[in-house]
């Protein structure tokens, strides 16, 4: 184990913290720099400093090879616990705590190893389930939890609970490529002219064609005020943050949508654009029936809507990835992908491009 310092392009010296033991090297930054140029009374002192840190630092390393890393004897549920304070309820690290909680009890962090990581991937896909009882958890979550372990015990090697994180080496699960439900232009025609009973009825069919133009999920529907729709002479815009990710999106909204909305519109910016759907009545009921009325034999969802929308802007009016990627307020490209491989129009052209409801009859 020795102190190394790394000469960086700027000139300036970081000091390190390198080893190899049993086939494996560690070069970890002590956060020592000395800058270019520096003088000798400064060099001196910051080298002092370095091996300072060295010494300390070489210590843990050898009491965590001998498993006494630190004194504090940490579990890792109550490690994970105090990474989850500023984070929303939906952050796969906030989410993964019970699951961590049932499987590892009170096992403290630092006796976490390699079978402890991999056989709590196998708990995950076991079929037990927290969140919804007798469900087994897909296999993208169960992927998206493994992840929020690993990210843990990476924040726990920087906190030197751990020498090295023991899940890095786990093969994850793997997740199959995911397939797209999508209508066709004449399978939404024939929605659009099939009515849907109930309390809800008419609000689920308008949410949904106005889904299927906006690409808006059912959570962004529920959530939608009228503030979050300007307009203008260039016509009605989106722009509104996605419930799901954050993300901030602006959809140019076409003539369908206006012709949905415009009988409820209301001046109050506060105002829900769907009330209806503030009551947490469920809305999948209701879609069964429709679709089956409708006679489509297609799978259909209310999120089948966001897939036909992101399908027909790259299939029907030959959108170019980077936008409809955009529309679609998708965080990577991979998942644009699922879409779209074409090139070319604007934003607005392209919703503007969407069938025409208004030509399809009377609802």
């Amino acid at each position: 184990m020795k102190l190394y310092w790394y000469k960086l392009p700027s000139g300036a010296r970081s000091a390190y913290i390198q080893d190899h033991n049993g086939g494996e090297r560690l070069r970890e930054s002590l956060d020592i720099v000395i800058p270019a140029g520096a003088s000798a009374f400064t060099v001196k002192e910051l080298t002092k400093r370095a091996e300072a840190a060295f010494i300390v630092r070489a210590d843990q390393i050898r009491a965590a090879r001998k498993g006494l890393l630190r004194d504090d004897a940490v579990t890792l549920v109550g490690y994970a616990e105090t990474l989850t304070g500023n984070r929303d309820v939906k952050d796969h690290v906030v989410r993964v705590v019970p699951f961590l909680k049932e499987h590892f009890g009170t096992v403290e962090l630092r006796a976490i190893d390699y079978r402890h990581c991999e056989k709590f991937q196998a708990f995950l896909a076991s079929g037990f389930s927290l969140h919804k009882e007798g469900k087994p958890l897909a296999p993208k979550t169960q992927r998206h939890y493994f992840n929020a372990l690993v990210f843990i015990l990476n924040e726990a090697v920087k906190d030197r609970h751990l020498e090295k994180n023991p899940a890095l080496n786990v093969r994850r699960v793997r997740v199959p490529e995911k397939v797209v439900i999508a209508l066709t232009p004449d399978e939404l025609q024939t929605l659009w002219r099939v009515p849907i009973g109930g309390t809800l009825g008419a609000a689920v069919k308008r949410g949904f064609f106005v889904s299927a133009n906006s690409g808006l999920r059912l959570g962004d529907l529920r959530t939608l005020r009228w503030g979050d729709i300007k307009t203008g002479p260039e016509g009605w815009r989106l722009v509104k943050a996605q419930d799901k990710t954050g993300n901030l999106v602006t959809v140019p909204l076409n003539a369908n949508v206006r012709e949905l909305l415009t009988p409820f519109f209301t001046l109050d910016p506060t105002a829900f654009v769907f009330p209806e759907f503030q009551t947490g009545a469920g809305i999948s009921k209701y879609m069964g029936p429709w679709v089956k009325a409708a006679g489509l034999t297609k799978p259909v969802t209310f999120h089948t809507a966001r897939h036909t929308f992101g399908t027909l802007l790259a299939q029907q009016t030959g959108g170019n990835a980077r936008m409809v990627q955009n529309l679609m307020g998708h965080v990577t490209a991979k998942m644009t992908e699922h879409y779209t491989q074409a090139a070319g129009q604007e934003a607005r052209a392209m919703v503007d491009g969407l069938p025409d409801i208004k030509k399809w009859g009377t609802a």
